[in-house]
């Protein structure tokens, strides 16, 4: 079963919700009213999203294998948070058949 990591940037907000997003996946971007919570929803948006990029044909980009070489967005709070994030799109994409989801 094929297995992607990446890793995602959590910013906090202040109300201790955190923003997600992936240096290496442009446009993939989450949010949750907590840290767990931010967790969650930035593997389902990840996984949601490379399926996307996959059924329009675009190149899924390597993931950086080094957290240090991320290219950090530079009016990122500096209270940010580096954490892998790992998706199986094959279960994704068999869960959205299932459902009946295109």
């Amino acid at each position: 079963m094929r297995k992607l990591t990446y890793f995602a940037v959590f910013e906090p907000n202040g109300s201790g919700g955190y923003g997600v997003y992936f240096p290496d996946i442009l446009g993939c971007t989450s949010y949750g009213e907590s840290y767990d919570k931010a967790q969650r929803m930035a593997q389902e948006a990840l996984g949601l999203h490379l399926l996307e990029m996959e059924k329009d044909g675009d190149e899924i980009p390597s993931p950086t294998t080094d957290p240090h070489g991320l290219a950090i967005e530079p009016e990122t709070n500096e209270s940010y948070v580096i954490s892998s994030v790992t998706v199986f799109p094959d279960l994704i994409k068999d869960r959205k058949e299932h459902l009946g989801i295109a």
